[in-house]
């Protein structure tokens, strides 16, 4: 249940909380990209500012700090280096993750020794066709176990679920920074697609954390709308079918439910979106171009 406490926690962890991972800066720091992103509108400005961002954190488990704006600057820019920055970068990235894991995940360090491998061994993407792969069965059967870092606090540890394709959902466990920064990669992403901070975005799919104070916050602070996709009744879809209205609304949502949205007659003529990205499930040609010419409007895909 939300409560006060909630909000006091959020603002706290905000404010004073979680040193700001430093990587990606440092190596911009040395690079030029190869062009800049366009300044952000003033409208949207503000809801990158930490008024706004405590109060979201607060609807996404308390996992936004005051990094989150810094982290968003940082992922613009380096859309824009050139191919073999970003290698240098993902290389980078991939030795940092191999150290990590090699020192603080039990799985990992045996798999190693089985291999007969060392972290240094594993210097950039060529080199990973000489790991094993993990496979979802392995991740089930070791996950509680000795696929756990021995770093982290487990008590802070965030149990996150995916969406289940075929009814087969997976627990994995996740550290507040990995939810910042996936809420940040997927905000840069949406942007793509045309749409801002502060503009009309409507949610078809699960979230963490759903009540009456969270769809508040939502509602009237960041212009989300959710409809989750179990128990939807008539009234859910009338609404849902007044929200497609806007043309500045950004529609995000599992592939097969937009799929059948582009098929169910409810929904013909029901206006036109900014753009529609479909998550968590991938599209064939034949349905991406269905849903394009109901809707009169691109279709993204952003999987994984």
């Amino acid at each position: 249940m939300f409560t006060f406490w909630d909000i006091v926690k959020g603002v706290f962890e905000f404010r004073l909380l979680h040193n700001k991972h430093m990587l990606l800066e440092e190596f911009l720091s040395k690079r030029r990209p190869l062009k800049s992103e366009p300044e952000m509108p003033v409208k949207s400005k503000k809801y990158m500012k930490g008024p706004y961002l405590s109060l979201r954190s607060i609807s996404y488990n308390n996992c936004l700090t005051r990094n989150v704006r810094e982290y968003f600057d940082e992922l613009q820019q380096s859309q824009w280096l050139s191919p073999d920055e970003l290698r240098e970068l993902q290389d980078q990235k991939l030795i940092c993750l191999i150290q990590h894991s090699y020192n603080h995940v039990p799985y990992y360090r045996e798999r190693f020794k089985e291999l007969g491998l060392t972290p240094g061994d594993i210097r950039s993407i060529d080199d990973l066709p000489r790991l094993s792969v993990l496979t979802k069965e392995k991740t089930k059967k070791h996950i509680y176990f000795d696929l756990m870092s021995d770093n982290y606090h487990k008590k802070r540890l965030l149990e996150v679920t995916t969406c289940g394709l075929e009814n087969k959902p997976m627990v994995y466990y996740a550290d507040k920074f990995h939810e910042e920064y996936n809420w940040t990669t997927a905000l840069r992403a949406t942007t793509w697609a045309g749409y801002q901070p502060g503009d009309k975005l409507v949610y078809w799919m699960m979230r963490y954390r759903n009540n009456r104070y969270t769809s508040l916050i939502d509602k009237f602070l960041t212009g989300e709308h959710w409809l989750a996709p179990v128990g939807i009744t008539e009234a859910d879809l009338d609404r849902f079918a007044k929200l497609l209205l806007s043309s500045r609304t950004c529609l995000i949502g599992y592939a097969e439910l937009l799929f059948w949205l582009a098929k169910a007659e409810k929904f013909k003529g029901k206006g036109r979106p900014r753009a529609i990205i479909c998550v968590s499930q991938t599209l064939d040609e034949n349905e991406r171009r269905l849903i394009e010419e109901r809707f009169g409007c691109k279709v993204y895909l952003r999987y994984g």
